[in-house]
């Protein structure tokens, strides 16, 4: 039996970068309202209360949807508590996808494997996948946020394909003038980027607006690829 699949991701932005890049694998957004009922029906579940981060395969006959249902659930615990309930539902059978952050340092050598052995073991009959967003360079960056979170792996990529334009020294340079935040997150490099060079379709739009620009889809892919996330999403596709 083919499985529907289900992306949990921590918030509403990894929400709109995973939607870009499921995009690009060539699944359709359920956009129309009788779209959005084939995913409840191919979810199986009338209940589903929001689909429109769902989406349908070539074929229309399989559905995707991202939920941001570890919101609030940042920690480890959190993390497998919201998936452990997820897969408390027999009825509800789908396929499962976790993606967090490592939340570590830049220079933590391996921040996936503890998690991931934890995450396969919530019910040993089934396999839950779990994609940590990492982004690990030979040395950090300018505009490049130091914390591993989706922020760092976007704009980590986005450096490699901008470095010679020198976007991550004007960042740096508009985050450093007073009167500056007492504590730079990854958010704040995020946003500074965006409001300067992607601002036109606003926040919501500026993960997904990323992946539709070919150089950065291209390198980002290699990036995911190197690190088994793009190659779990194709296999999790492909069954």
């Amino acid at each position: 039996m083919t499985l529907p699949i289900v992306v949990h991701v921590e918030g509403f932005d990894d929400r709109h970068f995973l939607a870009g890049m499921v995009e690009r694998l060539g699944w359709i957004p359920a956009r129309e309202k009788h779209a959005q009922e084939r995913v409840k029906t191919l979810l199986a579940d009338s209940r589903t209360p929001n689909t429109s981060f769902g989406y349908l395969s070539p074929s229309r006959d399989r559905a995707l949807l991202v939920n941001p249902g570890l919101a609030g659930h940042g920690n480890e615990a959190g993390v497998f508590e919201r998936v452990a309930f997820a897969l408390s539902e027999p009825e509800r059978r789908r396929e499962l996808i976790a993606c967090v952050d490592s939340d570590l340092p830049s220079d933590d050598p391996d921040p996936t494997r503890p998690r991931l052995d934890r995450m396969r073991v919530v019910d040993p009959d089934r396999r839950v996948e779990l994609a940590v967003w990492h982004w690990r360079p030979g040395v950090d960056r300018q505009g490049v946020p130091k914390k591993q979170t989706l922020e760092r792996l976007v704009l980590g990529v986005l450096s490699e394909i901008e470095g010679s334009k020198g976007h991550g020294a004007i960042v740096d340079r508009f985050l450093a003038e007073a009167p500056a935040a007492s504590s730079l997150t990854g958010k704040h490099f995020a946003w500074a980027t965006m409001a300067k060079w992607y601002g036109e379709h606003g926040c919501g739009d500026f993960y997904q607006a990323l992946w539709r620009e070919d150089a950065f889809a291209q390198a980002m892919r290699a990036t995911l690829d190197e690190h088994r996330i793009l190659p779990l999403f194709r296999e999790a596709l492909a069954r």
